[in-house]
């Protein structure tokens, strides 16, 4: 069991924060995934913004706490093109893409071998990258860094762990060197036989996952109304009818008489003639047909003219 939090100088652990880890691994593909192509992370999350546009401002914002740059190392497990070099835009960080086979080597086992040039006594925040955070990052990170344990963890809905921790990079060094070490279900439980892991609670859940399509739908609609101050943004999770933004990607294709509520239109896509796409995401090559209506569906280039429902003839 965690021991109960202390309270520290978050500035000392702070101070020795070398990076992050973002974990972008799948455990199985689902819908959304399978028929983007391209990673999660470069899912727009607002008109030219990715998630890992996200992560980056993010990550500099914690940088400028901490007083120095950071790495910022992305750990995904297929081949993906390399992102535009964000050097410019987010000078405070250093970001690595990494491909790495989570199947083969479990999260703790991944985490300790791409954090093996760093020194024992550096901090490491670690996350989720398929997720938007509702806390600022470097809020939680001094937060984190303010219970002084060697893994401080955020938590949430009675203990449940989140998928945000703040660990010292020495308390990777009993994982195995060779195969699979899951971080949560293997690797934690050694750890906390031999070392401080303190836990930060939370009324409910600091992160929104974006993995199946009514994930990612919600996740923006939140984002969207933070940005103008909705009181509903308070509660990341609350739903309604009303529709609160639309994403059309340069390159995607959205007639001037069709809509599109709470929903994005992918780069290479194309809405017709009177079509109305709602809480759906429309897939680089997929064509939604002149008058179609289209809810709650990810759309592909080969979804059947056959799935579509159509516009009620007018009187």
């Amino acid at each position: 069991m965690p021991t109960l939090p202390t309270t520290a100088d978050p500035s000392v652990i702070l101070s020795k924060l070398r990076g992050i880890i973002l974990l972008g691994g799948t455990v199985r593909p689902t819908g959304l995934s399978a028929a983007i192509g391209r990673s999660i992370l470069e899912l727009p999350i607002t008109g030219g913004r990715s998630l890992l546009d996200l992560w980056c401002d993010q990550a500099s914002q914690l940088a400028r706490l901490a007083g120095h740059n950071l790495i910022v190392r992305v750990l995904i497990d297929k081949e993906v093109p390399q992102p535009p070099n964000k050097n410019a835009e987010f000078p405070q960080i250093d970001l690595q893409i990494h491909h790495d086979p989570f199947e083969l080597r479990g999260t703790g086992g991944i985490l300790k071998d791409s954090t093996a040039d760093f020194s024992d006594d550096d901090f490491i925040l670690v996350a989720a990258a398929n997720q938007v955070v509702s806390e600022p990052l470097a809020r939680v990170a001094e937060s984190l860094a303010a219970l002084g344990g060697d893994v401080n963890i955020v938590a949430h809905e009675e203990g449940q762990p989140s998928n945000i921790m703040l660990l010292r990079r020495g308390v990777l060094k009993g994982i195995q060197d060779i195969g699979f070490a899951d971080l949560k279900e293997q690797a934690m439980p050694a750890i906390a036989k031999s070392h401080s892991v303190q836990v930060k609670f939370y009324p409910q859940a600091i992160g929104m996952p974006v993995r199946a399509l009514k994930d990612y739908i919600q996740a923006v609609r939140w984002y969207h109304r933070s940005l103008k101050h909705d009181p509903q943004s308070a509660d990341p999770f609350a739903e309604d009818c009303v529709a609160t933004f639309s994403i059309v990607e340069d390159g995607a294709t959205l007639n001037n008489n069709a809509q599109a509520m709470d929903s994005i239109i992918l780069n290479g896509a194309k809405v017709g003639r009177n079509a109305s796409v709602v809480r759906s995401v429309v897939c680089p090559g997929a064509i939604v047909p002149d008058q179609a209506i289209v809810m709650d569906q990810v759309i592909s280039f080969d979804t059947p003219r056959s799935a579509f429902r159509r516009q009620p003839a007018k009187a």
